[in-house]
């Protein structure tokens, strides 16, 4: 579909490397699936164990708003062609159409459809953390400054929710604990990576976001204190790592230096 589109893209490793991710693109687009005037969206699919067939998932991880992203990201990598814009554009209708926005401006989206409407995360992985890099490409890629506005809506959503108690869950159930991990996926360094990358880019656009860059390293430094003080386990991974927070960190001193 798009093999023209590919002439211009540099060596030939280059070239393959973009003709695998425009295929990638092109089967995502045919398992998208119309919400009528509200846009497109994209259903997990079927997990090894079968569990998620059917699921609709709004968010980053494994949901439209991570489909959409990777959509957007094709069309910056293949000038010219608006497929993967219309239909990444599509995914951002559909999660306007289903997102919570809070009387005060707070916006969230839930877990997954149907069967968890009312559950809301913070992260990377199913929080505006996450989502909103859709929010700053789309806004990259057509300047319009209602994208950013919805990047705001999640700042003040994990503001307001997530910190200053650091329970990244809105309502634990009360026989279990809250998660409580400072790891990039569910846990603090999503919460403060979001804050970064919305001042580092909010700052060529004239905008500030420097309050919640501090309000949210404060949290981290106490989600840590907290984390090292559960119960001795250390996971070494990106999802749920608590203690070597390496790349985060030095991000963090960089920026502040």
């Amino acid at each position: 579909m798009h093999a023209s589109k590919l002439e211009a893209a540099g060596s030939s490793h280059a070239k393959n490397m973009t003709k695998t991710a425009v295929a990638a693109g092109d089967w995502l687009l045919s398992m998208g699936v119309s919400d009528g005037a509200n846009g497109m969206k994209w259903p997990l699919g079927a997990d090894s164990d079968g569990a998620h067939d059917g699921v609709f998932f709004p968010n980053c991880c494994c949901g439209t708003a991570g489909v959409a992203y990777t959509l957007a990201t094709l069309h910056c990598e293949v000038p010219g062609d608006q497929i993967f814009l219309a239909a990444a554009l599509g995914g951002a209708e559909h999660l306007t159409s289903v997102a919570n926005v809070t009387k005060s401006g707070r916006m969230l989206l839930y877990h997954d459809a149907p069967a968890h409407e009312h559950l809301y995360y913070f992260g990377w992985c199913h929080g505006p953390s996450g989502t909103s890099r859709l929010w700053a490409r789309l806004h990259q890629i057509t300047g319009d400054l209602s994208f950013w506005e919805k990047i705001l809506k999640g700042l003040e959503a994990v503001s307001a929710h997530a910190l200053p108690h650091f329970d990244w869950l809105t309502q634990p159930a009360p026989e279990a604990a809250p998660w409580a991990n400072v790891g990039q996926c569910c846990g603090g360094a999503a919460g403060l990576n979001f804050a970064l990358q919305a001042y580092e880019y909010g700052t060529k656009q004239s905008l500030s976001f420097g309050h919640y860059v501090c309000s949210t390293a404060r949290c981290w430094a106490e989600g840590r204190r907290r984390a090292a003080a559960l119960d001795g386990q250390t996971s070494r991974g990106w999802i749920e790592e608590r203690r070597k927070n390496t790349a985060l960190d030095l991000r963090l001193g960089v920026l502040l230096e």
